[in-house]
């Protein structure tokens, strides 16, 4: 993968966050993360990720309101979502669809689909300058 691409990671759970962001930096990209879902609105506007790994059962503000909060602001084009979490049945992937994410994986997610997510985003028309 040669291109670098900004990501966002948000997690409640600061080992989780700062260990997914550390994976994407050493595979390449850009990546940042936030603890709480009240930092990753404005974290956001300053980076314009062109990906954001969110997780969903957060306190505060779960993460598909979130979802539909950036979904408002930045629209669909340029920015994919993709819900992390450990919820995983049909429900909870047609919940995220409904907020508007890109696609849903299970935690804890295999390396070889979060490089997949990858690919996926590098081969769209979504990459902003």
């Amino acid at each position: 993968m040669t291109a670098k691409l900004r990501i966002l990671v948000v997690d409640d759970v600061p080992d989780a966050a700062e260990s997914m962001a550390r994976m994407l930096a050493s595979m390449g990209h850009e990546a940042a993360y936030v603890t709480r879902a009240s930092q990753a609105l404005g974290v956001a506007r300053e980076m314009r990720p062109h990906l954001i790994f969110l997780d969903l059962g957060m306190p505060e503000i779960d993460g598909y309101a979130l979802a539909r909060m950036l979904r408002a602001e930045f629209g669909f084009d340029g920015l994919r979502l993709v819900a992390i979490s450990g919820w995983g049945r049909d429900e909870d992937r047609a919940a995220s669809r409904q907020a508007g994410f890109d696609a849903h994986v299970k935690k804890p997610a295999e390396i070889e689909i979060i490089d997949s997510i990858l690919k996926t985003v590098l081969s769209g028309p979504i990459l902003r300058p």
